[in-house]
């Protein structure tokens, strides 16, 4: 199965969605509500020049795996993929863009690890407040929802890695039926529409993008958590940004037809 990037209505469904967003610009958070089981976020989407004002780059002495380098056009590849859901099913998920740069505040680590200065706290604990506001909102209608962080990586540039701490993060999406990987799983939809994925089997590691901060914390292990998923897109899946609108544009096709192959996985709440 193909799916094929419409231009025309990818851009005009995405200014749509910017009107349709929030944009929290004390705290630079970007966020919107939805209408599907469904929540996307992206921490790492936010240039360089993003910074927080008066809060200076962090230095990361003594954490483990540091870096301040953006997740190039993320948050535009997040973007399309909500726009082409909206088109294929004429609804959307939530979402939450952290608006600030990584060199201030990273918002996929453990508060400790996140920040340096005082001043950052209020934007990442407002990032934070809205994940769990939308993953208490998907627990809340449907049975079964799914959240969907986006990175970028550069390991291997042509390729969507997989990060759900070896199966941890994703208890429904494996319980009967492997949603995932089996026959009709989302990353078998992926490889049918062209794209390489890795790991390509539960054997293979999923280190060392198999799941950060934001899936550990809000992940379907916990008592209040959902199934939550890591999706890291090689460099080349999303540059330039042409290329970042056309890979979401896939990835929403993707999505479309895996919610509508298990429709039933995802039914709302009676």
């Amino acid at each position: 199965m193909r799916y094929v990037w419409i231009p025309t209505v990818t851009v005009t469904l995405t200014l749509t969605l910017a009107l349709a967003a929030v944009a929290d610009e004390q705290h630079q958070v970007r966020h919107a509500d939805g209408t599907l089981p469904l929540v996307l976020t992206a921490p790492h989407g936010a240039t360089p020049r993003q910074q927080i004002p008066g809060v200076p780059e962090r230095s990361g002495e003594g954490v483990e795996q540091f870096t301040t380098t953006s997740d190039t056009h993320t948050a535009q590849l997040l973007d399309a993929v909500v726009a082409e859901l909206e088109r294929r099913t004429g609804r959307r998920p939530y979402i939450v863009v952290a608006e600030f740069s990584r060199r201030s505040c990273d918002a996929n680590r453990a508060p400790e690890h996140a920040y340096e200065d005082e001043d950052a706290r209020p934007c990442y604990e407002a990032y934070h407040a809205r994940v769990r506001a939308a993953v208490d909102a998907v627990r809340e209608r449907w049975e079964r929802p799914l959240l969907i962080d986006i990175h970028g990586q550069k390991r291997r540039p042509a390729v969507i890695w997989r990060g759900t701490r070896e199966g941890r993060t994703t208890p429904g999406l494996l319980a009967g039926e492997d949603r995932l990987e089996g026959e009709r799983g989302l990353l078998t939809l992926l490889r049918a529409a062209g794209f390489a994925t890795w790991p390509e089997s539960w054997e293979q590691d999923e280190r060392p993008y198999n799941g950060g901060y934001t899936v550990a914390t809000y992940g379907g292990h916990r008592e209040d958590g959902i199934d939550a998923l890591q999706l890291e897109l090689g460099r080349d899946l999303r540059i330039p940004k042409e290329r970042a609108v056309e890979t979401g544009t896939a990835l929403g096709a993707a999505l479309a037809d895996w919610l509508e192959l298990h429709a039933e996985h995802f039914a709302e709440r009676e």
